[in-house]
C-alpha cells in the first residue's frame, strides 16, 4: 500500500483488492511500477510504458517516472518508439535497426545532428502531414444510447445491500449513423471502456 501511494494511487488501501478489470488503463501502469518497485531495484527497464494509453496519462506515467528516478536514484532503461518522448525524457539515445544498434549519443546531438540514414529516416517519419479522410455521408440512425448510467458497487453491507456507489458512466447521450465513425476520447478512468462494455451488455447498465 506504501508503494502504492509512491506511484500516486492514494486510495491504496482500496485498490490493493482490486481486480485487474476495476482498474483503468492508467491505475493498472501504475500497479506495475508499484509491483517493480517493491523490489528496491537500482535499474528500472520500462518498455513501452506509455502503450495503449491516452496522452494526458501517458504524460502522468512518464513524469512519475522521472521524479521517482530522483527520489530514489534509480538507473532507468526507457524502451520506446516514441521519439518526442525519448527527446523529452532521455539524458541518452541509441537507435536500433534490425537487431544493431546503429546510433547512439546524448540526446541532444542525436536529434539534431544524426549521423545514419536510417535514423534521418525516423526523425523524417515525425514530420510526415496528416491526411484527412473522406467523411462518410449521413445514413440511417443505427445506434441511439440514451441516458445510460453504470454504477459500480464499491461496499455492501452484511446482507449484500449496496451502501455505496461509483457513478462510472454519468447520463451518456448520442447516436451513430450507418456508415459514420463515432470517436470516444477522454483520459484514462474517464468511462469509455466502460460505456463500450454496457452497449454490449457485458456490464449492466444502471
Amino acid at each position: 500500500i506504501d508503494v502504492l501511494k509512491q506511484v500516486h494511487i492514494f486510495d491504496g488501501e482500496e485498490k490493493y483488492r482490486a481486480y485487474p478489470h476495476q482498474l483503468s488503463g492508467g491505475q493498472r501502469q501504475r500497479v506495475m511500477i508499484a509491483m517493480a518497485l517493491a523490489n528496491q531495484p537500482q535499474l528500472l527497464i520500462a518498455d513501452e510504458p506509455t502503450t495503449a494509453l491516452d496522452a494526458q496519462v501517458q504524460q502522468h506515467i512518464l513524469q512519475l517516472l522521472k521524479k521517482l528516478q530522483q527520489e530514489l536514484g534509480l538507473t532507468l532503461l526507457l524502451i520506446s518508439h516514441d521519439l518526442p518522448m525519448v527527446r523529452r525524457y532521455a539524458d541518452t539515445v541509441a537507435v536500433m535497426h534490425q537487431g544493431r544498434i546503429v546510433e547512439q549519443g546524448p540526446v541532444e546531438t542525436l536529434f539534431n545532428q544524426p549521423q545514419q540514414a536510417y535514423t534521418r529516416l525516423l526523425l523524417g517519419l515525425n514530420e510526415t502531414p496528416i491526411t484527412p479522410v473522406e467523411q462518410a455521408s449521413e445514413g440511417a440512425e443505427l445506434l441511439v444510447v440514451d441516458q445510460l448510467c453504470v454504477d459500480f458497487v464499491m461496499q455492501k453491507s452484511f446482507w449484500g445491500k449496496p451502501l455505496r456507489l461509483f457513478r462510472a458512466v454519468d447520463n451518456a447521450q448520442f447516436s451513430l449513423r450507418t456508415g459514420q465513425t463515432l470517436g470516444i476520447i477522454g483520459e484514462s478512468g474517464s468511462g469509455k471502456s466502460t460505456l463500450v462494455q454496457a452497449l454490449l451488455r457485458l456490464i449492466p447498465a444502471s
